[in-house]
């Protein structure tokens, strides 16, 4: 039985929370970290001022964003401000504007932002491929990004140009997308030895992707997901929304409750969780923190508005609506104590999912057991902790299985939350900050060696 405190049980699916969260506003997103033009002084200072580039939201940063690059930012800036001793700046830009734009008006569009650019030192772009996604094709979108990579080192001169990729190149792999992967290999170039162009990626799979598509591997830095502790630090646990979610639910003392967290996007498979629960015994059930019900506040990456309507589908079709709750959309304030509702968290990504890993990062510091995909994210924190329960990606009866087991094991359960603590702590938003900005001084010291070098010769 599992180690559980109060807890809440099984109801109807249903959408009852109407306020908004936006746990994952993934739209793309590119945040551009700069210092100040004062690079003779950077590699000793201990102080980097930064200016981070925003341009896809409607809302600032510091506003009730949850997970995908919005939430990224909204904790990491905190704590970069923390390290560093500065606060970094956010530049803004409508994002509804910049996705109506044709080819020629993005790059003028991006042109302003070089022009803007020039007078930092080191510049920090988040990339995604959705971002070039305007009114053209998306080989010119992949062409769009290659352009800005030349205009920001033109700029930058020896001073160095960072990107973060948050999603795999998944056009290397498809027969038909051939101009996309031409475009590709131009952007490879831009990352080779002697450019001042660097990547960064939260994964080891997603690193080896970049190597093998062209990139030098001493420009591609290996940076983990911080586990977010912000927000379930901030907000304390509603006692009313508890007692909502435990009467919707019927919790018995015998129950177990597992937990799905994140906006709905077929990649996580949400869809397994159900199906596993059909698997399990009665007094098993299934919180569905999270929704997409309107084509307002479905997954920008995946456009898809009926993603929610399937699960309640199979909900309906497995006889299973008294036993699975859906919040629907919420505040990040209701965040922890929904979180607090759940005995074990299921995290059932797809094999090939390599996209933002904010959703996962609550649940790393959510402090509960916690059963994940074997998707490749999820295999470097394994390999860095032991502290999950892993099965086999997109393979129902694995997962059946691994929750009975962690279930009927509660020496499993202690030693996974111990692990659990640790790996959060390890991997704080303090220690990334700490972590990235050693990486923006090493990459200043590399270029500013090759500069005197150069003088030298």
């Amino acid at each position: 039985m599992m180690m559980m405190t109060d807890n809440p049980t099984s109801a109807i699916t249903t959408a009852f929370v109407d306020a908004v969260d936006t746990t994952e506003i993934t739209t793309s997103t590119i945040d551009v970290l700069v210092t100040p033009a004062n690079n003779s002084s950077l590699v000793s200072s201990a102080v980097i001022s930064t200016l981070y580039w925003y341009p896809f939201s409607d809302q600032p940063i510091s506003s009730n964003n949850g997970t995908g690059i919005t939430g990224y930012l909204r904790q990491l800036l905190p704590a970069i401000q923390q390290v560093n001793g500065t606060a970094p700046t956010v530049y803004t830009a409508d994002n509804k504007t910049f996705k109506k734009l044709n080819f020629r008006q993005t790059e003028a569009y991006l042109a302003t932002f070089v022009e803007q650019a020039q007078r930092f030192d080191c510049i920090h772009l988040q990339h995604e491929f959705s971002l070039f996604s305007g009114s053209y094709l998306p080989h010119q979108g992949i062409a769009l990004f290659t352009s800005l990579l030349d205009s920001l080192a033109i700029q930058q001169a020896k001073r160095p140009v960072f990107t973060t990729f948050h999603q795999s190149p998944h056009h290397l792999n498809a027969p038909l997308k051939v101009l996309e992967q031409l475009a590709w290999k131009a952007t490879a170039k831009r990352f080779q030895t002697g450019t001042v162009h660097w990547a960064i990626c939260h994964h080891t799979h997603l690193r080896q992707q970049l190597i093998d598509s062209g990139f030098a591997p001493e420009k591609v830095c290996l940076i983990p997901y911080f586990v977010s502790s912000q927000t379930l630090q901030q907000h304390p646990i509603q006692p009313q929304l508890k007692n909502e979610v435990r009467q919707r639910l019927k919790l018995q003392s015998t129950d177990v409750l597992l937990g799905v967290l994140g906006f709905m996007s077929p990649k996580k498979r949400f869809e397994d969780a159900i199906k596993a629960l059909s698997f399990l015994p009665p007094n098993y059930k299934l919180l569905i923190i999270g929704g997409s019900a309107t084509a307002v506040s479905a997954h920008p990456a995946d456009k898809i508005a009926t993603y929610e309507e399937r699960l309640v589908r199979l909900v309906y079709e497995a006889g299973l609506q008294n036993r699975v709750l859906i919040t629907g959309l919420f505040f990040n304030e209701q965040l922890p104590t929904y979180l607090d509702c759940v005995d074990l968290f299921l995290a059932p990504y797809s094999q090939d999912f390599s996209g933002d890993f904010g959703t996962a990062s609550f649940l790393l510091a959510a402090k509960k057991p916690l059963i994940t995909s074997n998707c490749p994210a999820f295999l470097d924190v394994q390999y860095q902790s032991q502290c999950l329960a892993l099965f086999q990606a997109e393979e129902v009866e694995d997962l059946v299985a691994t929750i009975k087991q962690v279930v009927a094991s509660p020496s499993q359960q202690a030693y996974l939350m111990e692990a659990l603590t640790h790996y959060a702590s390890d991997h704080c938003e303090y220690a990334i900050a700490r972590l990235l900005l050693q990486t923006y001084k090493q990459a200043t010291a590399t270029l500013l060696s090759t500069v005197t070098a150069e003088g030298l010769s």
